[in-house]
C-alpha cells in the first residue's frame, strides 16, 4: 500500500507520493466511532466491544505504526539516521504541542461549566488542586485524564520509530518482535508502571491514564513491522480461502457471544474479561483483534474509492487534529448536557450528529493550510 514520506528535512523537500485512500478512511472510520463512543447516548453501545472484545483503540494504534513503518522506512531508504532522529523527533514535538493545548483547554471548559461530581470523573483532582499546578501537572503529562492519555503515549512510540526501522533494516526484526512481546509478557503477570504510580501519588498528582504504554506498545510495534514490510514488498495481496473466512467469522460470532454473555455462564465470562483486560491488553483482545483485522483485510483490499470512502478519509487525512478536536467537542458535548439538562436519547442522537459533523472543521482548516500531512 502506497502512502505519504514524511516532513520535509534541511536538505530537500521530500518528494510526496500517492496517499492510500483506504488506510485514511479507516482512520476517518476510527475517528467517528471514537467520538460516537465517548459521547452520552445509546448510540454509544454500539459502537464499544458491541462486536467483541475490541474498541477504536486497538486499531488506532495498529494502524498508526503501520503508517509510520511506510513512511519512515522509504525515509530510511533515501536519507541518512540522523534524518530519520530529526522528523520523529519534530513528529513527536508536534503531538507534545496538541497534547498541550488541548489539555489546557480542556481544563478550562471543565473548570468553568462542570458542576457535576460524576461528569469528567477522571478531572476531579486537577479541579480541586490550585489551578497553576493542575496546568503544570496536565503539561508535563504527569496528570492524563480521561481522552487525554493516547498522544502522551504516542509521542514514546514515535521517537522509539528511528531506532526500530533501523533494527528492521539490519535485519533484526526478530529481535525486535521478541523484546516487544516479551515487554507485553511481563505486564500480564502484574509488572505495570502502575505500580509506581500509585507510589508516586503520595507525593504528586501523578495519573498516567488507562493505557499501559508497556503492553499497548506490542500493537505499535507490530503495525511497524507490517509496514516495514508493506513498503519494502515484502507483503502481498492477502489470499484467505472461503473456508479460512468461515472459520475467521465463526470464531468472531463465537467471541461476540461470549462477550455478551449469551453462550456461557458467568464463570466462563467472568475469566474471558479477565484475558481481554484493556489497559494492559489482555491475550483474549489480542486475538479478537486480530480475527476482525484479518476480516477486514480480506474485505477492504478490494475496496473502490466513492463517496463514503472519500468522505472518511478526507478525516483521516488530518487524524492527528480531527483527535484533538474530537475531545474537546466531547468535553463541551458534555458540559452541555449537563447545562442544558440533556437525558432524553432523541436531543442526544442530534447532538451526536452534529458532533461528527464538526469533526469536519479541523479537517477543512488543516487542508487549507496546504501543510504536508505527517504519518
Amino acid at each position: 500500500m502506497p502512502a505519504t514520506k514524511c516532513e520535509s528535512t534541511r536538505q530537500a523537500p521530500l518528494r510526496q507520493t500517492p496517499r492510500d485512500c483506504r488506510l485514511d478512511a479507516l482512520r476517518g472510520l476510527l475517528l467517528i466511532l471514537m467520538t460516537v463512543r465517548h459521547l452520552p447516548s445509546v448510540l454509544g453501545k454500539y459502537t464499544f466491544e458491541y462486536f467483541g472484545y475490541l474498541s477504536e483503540a486497538e486499531g488506532f494504534v495498529l494502524l498508526s505504526g503501520f503508517v509510520a513503518g511506510l513512511s519512515y522506512t522509504r525515509l530510511a531508504s533515501q536519507h541518512p539516521a540522523s534524518t530519520l532522529s530529526r522528523q520523529a523527533f519534530l513528529r513527536a514535538r508536534t503531538i507534545y504541542l496538541y497534547h498541550a493545548a488541548i489539555f489546557i483547554l480542556s481544563f478550562l471548559i471543565i473548570k468553568i461549566f462542570s458542576r457535576d461530581e460524576e461528569y469528567a470523573s477522571s478531572w476531579d483532582e486537577l479541579v480541586h488542586l490550585n489551578p497553576a499546578v493542575s496546568l503544570v501537572a496536565g503539561i508535563t503529562c504527569l496528570n492524563q485524564p480521561k481522552f487525554l492519555d493516547i498522544l502522551p503515549m504516542y509521542c514514546i512510540f514515535v521517537l522509539n520509530v528511528p531506532l526500530i526501522i533501523q533494527a528492521f533494516r539490519r535485519k533484526l526484526s526478530w529481535l525486535v518482535l521478541a523484546l516487544s512481546a516479551l515487554l507485553w509478557g511481563i505486564t500480564q503477570f502484574g509488572f505495570r508502571t502502575s505500580t509506581a504510580v500509585q507510589w508516586l501519588h503520595n507525593y504528586l498528582p501523578v495519573n498516567l491514564g488507562e493505557f499501559e504504554v508497556c503492553s499497548w506498545q506490542v500493537l505499535f510495534v507490530a503495525g511497524l513491522y507490517l509496514g516495514f514490510r508493506s513498503s519494502a514488498g515484502g507483503i502481498m495481496k492477502p489470499c484467505f480461502g472461503r473456508l479460512l473466512v468461515v472459520y475467521l467469522w465463526g470464531i468472531a460470532i463465537c467471541l461476540m457471544l461470549v462477550k455478551h454473555h449469551i453462550v456461557c455462564g458467568t464463570e466462563v465470562a467472568y475469566v474471558a474479561e479477565r484475558m481481554s483486560d484493556k489497559p494492559t491488553l489482555g491475550a483474549l483482545r489480542i486475538f479478537n483483534f486480530a480475527i476482525v483485522y484479518m476480516l477486514l483485510i480480506h474485505y477492504g483490499w478490494n475496496l473502490r474509492p466513492g463517496l463514503v470512502v472519500h468522505g472518511l478519509a478526507y478525516l483521516g487525512r488530518r487524524s492527528l487534529q480531527v483527535f484533538g478536536w474530537h475531545v474537546l467537542v466531547v468535553i463541551a458535548a458534555g458540559a452541555f448536557y449537563e447545562l442544558r439538562g440533556l437525558v432524553n436519547e432523541e436531543p442526544r442522537i442530534v447532538v451526536v450528529a452534529a458532533c461528527i459533523a464538526a469533526l469536519y472543521i479541523p479537517a477543512y482548516v488543516a487542508q487549507r493550510q496546504k501543510r504536508p500531512s505527517p504519518a
